[in-house]
């Protein structure tokens, strides 16, 4: 077989393999600027892969890592992505205190580890991102 055969079948494996075990989340605040931009997609590895396989264990989740939390307020449901700046342990119970680059101060509620939803992808260093792409799902859901 050709490398360039092999690259064609080899490359769509790799992206199904990546989507399943990963998620891109939409960033539609300022509040992780200039690390992450509004409209930025990022690769995060998802804390439950199809209800069966735990990507992210709470306990390989250290200050500053990149995490996605789902926040309940009001009877509705976002997902924020914010650094962890501290991690606190209550009662037997591992929260994790959270802050966007940007932002002056921490947020204001303790994150507690069932809440994390995945944990973003590095590359040398950095988060992975798809710079502007969000931009139109963040459109379509205004628009809406």
């Amino acid at each position: 077989m050709s490398l360039l055969r092999e690259l064609a079948i080899a490359i769509p494996i790799f992206i199904v393999a990546l989507i399943i075990a990963s998620q891109l989340v939409v960033v539609p605040t300022s509040s992780m600027t200039p690390t992450i931009k509004v409209g930025d997609m990022v690769l995060v590895e998802k804390n439950n892969v199809l209800g069966m396989i735990n990507e992210v264990n709470p306990e390989t989740i250290k200050v500053g890592d990149v995490i996605v939390y789902e926040k309940n307020s009001s009877g509705v449901s976002e997902n924020i992505i914010h650094r962890v700046v501290a991690i606190n342990e209550s009662g037997g119970q591992k929260y994790y205190v959270l802050k966007g680059d940007n932002n002056s101060v921490v947020d204001p509620a303790l994150v507690p580890t069932n809440a994390v939803i995945g944990k973003a992808v590095y590359w040398s260093g950095k988060p992975v991102t798809i710079p502007g792409v969000g931009n139109l799902f963040l459109w379509v859901k205004n628009v809406t």
